[in-house]
């Protein structure tokens, strides 16, 4: 049996790891923490985020040394795992008007968690809505990979200040109203 192209396996697991976050209930909890109020909340983020390190890392040379063309590569891998995605979020939908309800073995496979994922269209639109958001991510996790070094741990590092302070943006507040600290300006 032949083996599927690396950036067709990181791709997967990138689809995985959403579907998990969708599964534990991650995605639909996330979704009332905004990062950019009334465009932007967290869970939004997160699954973007997942899609540009799922790019990142197909670019990733493996341990066997062969260098994938790192663009394509994320491009690959983004796409994949978009489509795995919207598929995931398609087969809810027909197995829901089958009878079948998810909730009986995932509680936080609801409409809720699946409009989050479609993006609130129709679960037909959810497979090209996450696999062009895949797509683009992936392709700017290629192109990340392709940065200067110096560059990269730049960008990352604003990533991670701005996930970090958005997640405990709730905590902040309380910390400021207990010192009497002013938070409306």
């Amino acid at each position: 049996m032949k083996r599927l192209p690396r950036p067709v396996n990181v791709g997967l697991l990138g689809g995985f790891v959403i579907i998990y976050l969708t599964a534990v209930g991650m995605i639909e909890a996330f979704y009332d923490r905004p990062i950019i109020t009334g465009y932007l909340q967290f869970s939004v983020a997160l699954m973007l985020l997942n899609y540009l390190f799922t790019g990142y890392m197909a670019a990733k040379p493996p341990r066997d040394g062969v260098m994938p063309k790192p663009i394509s590569a994320g491009l690959i891998a983004g796409v994949t795992a978009g489509a795995l995605v919207g598929f995931f979020v398609l087969a809810m939908a027909v197995l829901t008007e089958l009878g079948y309800n998810p909730r009986d073995m995932f509680v936080s496979i609801n409409p809720a968690s699946l409009d989050i994922l479609s993006f609130g269209q129709t679960a037909a639109m959810a497979v090209p809505i996450q696999a062009i958001l895949g797509a683009v991510m992936g392709l700017a996790g290629g192109c990340l990979f392709q940065m200067a070094k110096a560059s990269r741990s730049y960008v990352l590092v604003g990533i991670a200040s701005v996930m970090v302070a958005a997640l405990g943006a709730p905590l902040f507040a309380v910390m400021m109203d207990g010192l009497n600290i002013p938070s409306r300006w």
